[in-house]
């Protein structure tokens, strides 16, 4: 497979960069090594700010990798583990491939080209609205097993969580 440098800047190598002088992949600023910086002089991977070395630093001049943290407060989890941690919210909205054998009857005489490609794709048709509270109330128990666990993080991040407060428990 043939890789396609995508880079803007001068003196980059690598992939996807923008700025000058990155090595890595996916760098912006300048002068960092590694992969996934923003900022400049940074070594490592995903480091935001300026002169850090080390894995996800935030800010000037920090070295080593900090813990994840979760609703502000550090955990003892590793990175693994705290990415594992989040619950996937399964969002009925937009379209979804549904294949044949699973197509109503009715699904299949509207869409004959079915069984050309195995399926169709069928339309959601609730917004979003209607669709998030349902996902939220069914993804809650997921998140207040998180570290840390705090009801008015989530509903900073996730301002439509406020409509529906009652179902945010507190620890």
């Amino acid at each position: 497979m043939t890789e396609i440098n995508t880079n803007t800047g001068n003196c980059n190598t690598g992939n996807c960069n923008t700025g000058n002088r990155n090595t890595g992949d996916c760098n912006t600023g300048d002068w960092n090594a590694g992969n996934c910086n923003t900022g400049n002089c940074n070594t490592g991977y995903r480091n935001t700010g300026d002169w850090n070395a080390g894995n996800r630093n935030t800010g000037y001049c920090n070295t080593g990798e900090p813990a994840p943290t979760f609703f502000d407060h550090p955990t003892e989890l590793t990175w693994e583990e705290a990415e594992s941690a989040i619950p996937w919210i399964d969002l009925e909205v937009g379209v979804e491939f549904v294949a044949t054998s699973d197509m109503t009857d009715d699904e299949k005489s509207e869409n004959p080209n079915h069984e050309t490609i195995g399926g169709y794709l069928r339309k959601h048709t609730l917004p979003i609205q209607e669709v998030f509270p349902k996902a939220w109330t069914d993804t809650l128990p997921a998140f207040v097993v998180c570290a840390n666990w705090h009801a008015l993080g989530i509903a900073v991040v996730w301002p439509a969580v406020l409509a529906n407060e009652r179902s945010c428990p507190d620890r």
